[in-house]
């Protein structure tokens, strides 16, 4: 059996020595220094859109989703969810490329069932599962 190779060096040290390639990096150095509490909702989004936006922000801080970095993908999902509930109050159907988009939408930001596993801020850790066996 062949030997195996020599332990991988820390980033800290590759940071030191210049050599660091963070796609290969197994840590987070990309550490985001915002919150969401930091998120200013743009002007640009009509009323029913900005409620959607601090209800959706609420939900994302009570859950530990960080959306921070994430700010113009957030103001087009909500003014897209905004324009699908005018849409059905007017007696209309949406278009299926409204719902499909939404559906994008939402797995993208763990809106859906089916995303049971949330990405949550950086520093926060979770429970470990195999603690109680």
């Amino acid at each position: 059996m062949a030997k195996r190779g020599p332990k991988g060096t820390s980033n800290i040290i590759k940071m030191a020595k210049g050599t660091v390639q963070p796609c290969r990096s197994k840590e987070d150095i990309h550490k985001s220094n915002t919150t969401n509490d930091d998120l200013v909702c743009p002007d640009w989004l009509n009323d029913l859109a900005k409620e959607i936006w601090a209800e959706k922000l609420e939900i994302y801080n009570n859950s530990q989703v960080d959306v921070s970095n994430h700010g113009p993908a957030l103001a087009q999902y909500c003014a897209l969810e905004a324009d699908i509930i005018t849409i059905y109050k007017g007696g209309e159907s949406p278009s299926v490329s409204m719902i499909s988009a939404h559906r994008i939408w939402a797995a993208e930001f763990f809106d859906t069932p089916a995303s049971g596993h949330l990405k949550t801020k950086s520093g926060t850790k979770g429970e470990d599962p195999w603690e109680n066996l």
